[in-house]
């Protein structure tokens, strides 16, 4: 075992019998040394004469040079206090017993003794010990070793009490820890860990040890796993690899990779391969089957990824909502390169995103084996069919290999958006049209006529917490409607007591509620709340997250599943009595994709796509539909007569906020059903001009007011819509 050392250091001590041996002052200040020859620990000691706040110590070169053999032991003295001064903690910059080790590679101090053990008059002479360890002088094994390698400074901190004390020292030693008897033991974990898996075949073997070690001549260290063995002989013959020491690491290199994937090894050492560096050299015990034991990885995954169906939205859905976000999942987890790119596109509209971070339409994440894509703004167009194109560059698994996923082409992963939906209303000409209220005092009822126009729901002795609850038919998943109107006209027949109603539902107060929670629309201020001199008032609420105090998230959660819509009812001080008409929710169009066909591709009309087709048989042709805002699979009541007065008279009827844009619509007038004359035209003869003029549209319904004009007023009058496609 050459190249093995190890050299006990014998005890350095001063017994100051005879002298100082050596020993100075350090402090700055006026503190005096010397020899006192009877009275010590036994015989003579060193005495410090008017300590002060700096004094210290320095010990002579004998306790100087290369320490290491003293690493482990202590820094010993017997101390007393002679006199102590005027009592009390000092604040001197040097604690007692403080004692600091200064090398070439740095320095490194004991904090020293705590006040309550320092020496004292009454108790004469007392034993005090420092270890002499990494630990208790506040470093690393590393930094202590290269500290005490080369020693040139000891300082013994001298200041136990306040004032200028007069204090003893004797028997100052430097012990070694004694021979080294322990053998050394592996210090977890290993590398590769004990029981880890997935380990590489091509992997090192790599041991920290408890002290430093060194390999004999004799030993061996096996991997094996029952079916392969592989040996390293430590007495250099022809082996399996190669070991090697450095301070206390072990590394085993075996000269090829593992042959076995996934299979269970061991590393054995013998218990006469590795001693460690004390002058015993102490074995270490070697390890046996299950110490240090290992599973080498399986075959590595070879496997591109592939989408597991259904992504969101599903392959060839139809009615997704322009809004939608894109999530596709995967066989296996999967990582987003930077260099691909995910595009959504239906031809006419591309929305890129690049994985490579520069500028783009949106953006993509992953959370484990999941992808979700999400677009900056809204798609623009309605009932259009888009792609979402994956690049074969764009993802690839988390395996070794980075397989790449194959990518999508045209019509793997196809979606219809939806069209423009439908104009809800209730018009109370027949019945309440399953409107509901939380009553109180009021009494609910359908009026047929007085209307706006025709019949009208009618609320009686309206009381503090009155409000309507809307059918069925509002409720649902309203996306659609998101960025539309909730409206209606208003009437007060009776205004109760007047003044402001301290009830906890203001009038117009519209409440939303879902699966996801509930939101509130504020109403109508108390000044524009409808009156009886002011006859019917259309009221309108935009239909978004703004007015009803919701982010875009949380409103748009809350739509996908609405439960309960609430108007509230209460307008006047008092029991007053309330009209409503033609409540309403409308939607907008997107911003483009507005055309005719994307209109009339959203309803269940068959092959009768055409704007003079009739398919719901209500008379209304479905291009007059669009214009009015209404379904063309549902009955329309169409135009409705209203009043007549001299040369004009009006009508009403159900008004598209955004009619497609493809269509050009004109009010037409004749008097025998034969000869129809466009707006502002007069008849043949020249003797009668009809002029048409729409109100303000409220609660999707407009007013228009025919006005009669020439030397001949017709006893009758015929009005229809006309629309046309360019």
């Amino acid at each position: 075992m050459a190249g093995i050392l190890f050299v006990e250091g014998a005890p350095i001590i001063s017994t100051f019998d005879s002298d100082v041996e050596g020993w100075t002052n350090g402090g700055t200040e006026g503190a005096v040394i010397s020899q006192v020859g009877s009275g010590g620990n036994p015989d003579g000691y060193l005495q410090i004469f008017s300590v002060q706040a700096s004094t210290h110590l320095v010990a002579p070169t004998v306790f100087l040079g290369d320490l290491s053999a003293y690493d482990g032991g202590t820094f010993s003295w017997d101390g007393v206090a002679i006199n102590e001064g005027s009592g009390g903690t000092p604040p001197g910059s040097y604690a007692y017993g403080e004692v600091t080790v200064t090398g070439t590679a740095g320095s490194a101090t004991h904090p020293g003794i705590p006040s309550a053990n320092r020496p004292t008059v009454a108790g004469g002479w007392t034993g005090f010990s420092h270890d002499f360890t990494a630990t208790a002088f506040g470093k690393t094994e590393g930094e202590w070793d290269a500290i005490l390698a080369d020693v040139t400074s000891i300082t013994l901190g001298g200041n136990a009490w306040k004032g200028t004390e007069t204090l003893g020292y004797d028997n100052i030693a430097l012990g070694d820890a004694g021979p080294d008897l322990t053998p050394p033991t592996i210090v977890p974990p290993t590398d590769p860990a004990d029981d880890s898996t997935g380990v590489a075949v091509g992997t090192n073997f790599v041991a920290t040890f408890s002290e430093n070690i060194a390999l004999t001549a004799t030993g061996t260290i096996t991997v094996t796993d029952g079916s392969e063995t592989r040996v390293v002989n430590l007495d250099g013959s022809a082996d399996d690899g190669d070991a090697s020491v450095l301070n206390n690491v072990l590394t085993v290199t075996l000269d090829t990779d593992l042959t076995n994937l996934n299979s269970s090894y061991d590393v054995l050492i013998s218990n006469d391969a590795i001693v460690d560096t004390a002058a015993a050299q102490n074995p270490f015990a070697g390890t046996v089957a299950g110490d240090w034991n290992f599973t080498t990885a399986a075959a590595p995954d070879l496997t591109s990824p592939t989408i597991v169906p259904p992504t969101d939205p599903a392959d060839d859905s139809t009615g997704v909502a322009v809004g939608t976000n894109f999530v596709a999942t995967f066989s296996e987890n999967i990582a987003l390169t930077a260099t691909g790119t995910i595009t959504v596109t239906d031809g006419s509209e591309t929305r890129v995103v690049n994985l490579d971070g520069s500028a783009d339409d949106g953006d993509a994440s992953v959370l484990n084996n999941v992808l979700t894509v999400t677009l900056d703004t809204d798609l623009t167009n309605l009932n259009s069919s888009y792609d979402v194109l994956i690049s074969n560059d764009a993802i690839v698994d988390t395996a070794a290999a980075q397989n790449p996923f194959a990518g999508t082409v045209v019509g793997d992963w196809n979606f219809t958006t939806a069209g423009q939906a439908a104009t809800i209303i209730s018009t109370f000409d027949s019945n309440l049209e399953s409107w509901t209220a939380v009553l109180e005092t009021a009494t609910l009822s359908q009026v047929g006529s007085g209307g706006h126009p025709d019949g009208y729901l009618e609320l009686e002795d309206v009381g503090a917490t009155t409000t309507l609850i809307a059918p069925t038919v509002f409720l649902g998943d309203l996306s659609a409607y998101d960025g539309g109107t909730f409206s209606w006209d208003g009437k007060a027949f009776d205004e109760g007591t007047g003044g402001t109603p301290p009830g906890s539902y203001a009038y117009g107060v519209v409440t939303v509620t879902g699966t996801a929670g509930s939101a509130t629309h504020p109403g109508i201020p108390s000044a524009s709340r409808p009156t009886v001199a002011g006859g019917w008032t259309g009221f309108s609420h935009d239909f978004t997250a703004a007015d009803f105090g919701k982010t875009e998230g949380e409103w748009d959660a809350i739509l996908a599943n609405v439960t309960s819509i609430t108007l509230g009812g209460n307008a006047w001080k008092g029991f007053e009595t309330l009209g409503y008409d033609n409540i309403a929710l409308a939607t907008i169009s997107g911003p483009g994709g507005n055309d005719f066909s994307d209109w009339i591709a959203g309803y269940s009309v068959g092959g009768q796509t055409g704007i003079g087709d009739d398919p719901d048989l209500d008379g209304v042709d479905s291009g007059v539909e669009n214009f009015f805002g209404t379904a063309p699979d549902e009955f329309s009541a169409g135009l409705l007569a209203g009043t007549a007065s001299g040369g004009s008279f009006t009508f009403t009827h159900p008004l598209n906020a955004t009619p497609a844009d493809d269509l050009t619509a004109t009010y037409r007038w004749s008097t025998d059903l034969q000869d129809f004359y466009d707006d502002g035209d007069s008849n043949g003869a020249g003797t009668t001009t009809v002029d048409f003029a729409q109100g303000t549209p409220s609660g999707g319904m407009v007013t228009v007011t025919a006005t009669i004009t020439g030397t001949e007023i017709p006893a009758k009058l015929f009005v229809d819509v006309e629309v046309m496609q360019p």
